[in-house]
């Protein structure tokens, strides 16, 4: 009795560049996702906080069998904007008041939105490599 096996080099150096192939499809969809994210974070900040839009930062950072992107939000009061503040006084008791949140529109809420959008282009290019991606 005989085993014969068909295209297991074939296979054997399919599984050794698949990890490659994977970072290659993929890195188009996840720094177009953080651009995305830095740009609708941008726009969400209010005009007259210059500081908040030039302190949204992309870092990158490509491997050959990975692709990360970060976005940060570098300004000190970003979260203060996304977040909120309690009501504040003054060392005299003057009220100056709360700063509202701003839930929706930061850049969690942005970023959640992206990563889920990328999550999805993410499992196509598996299922064209005939992964099985379940939910």
């Amino acid at each position: 009795m005989n085993l014969r096996l068909d295209g297991l080099d074939e296979l054997r150096d399919d599984l050794h560049t698949l990890p490659a192939d994977l970072a290659r499809e993929t890195q188009p969809a996840i720094i177009a996702a953080a651009d995305a994210t830095a740009s609708a974070l941008r726009a969400a900040y209010p005009f007259r906080t210059g500081n908040l839009r030039r302190g949204v930062r992309i870092r990158t950072r490509t491997t050959a069998v990975s692709t990360t992107a970060t976005v940060q939000s570098t300004a000190p009061t970003a979260p203060l904007w996304e977040y909120g503040t309690q009501v504040r006084r003054t060392q005299r008791g003057w009220n100056r008041g709360a700063a509202p949140a701003h839930p929706g529109q930061g850049l969690k809420s942005i970023a959640l939105r992206q990563r889920r959008a990328v999550e999805q282009q993410i499992a196509a290019v598996l299922t064209r490599h005939n992964f099985r991606v379940a939910r």
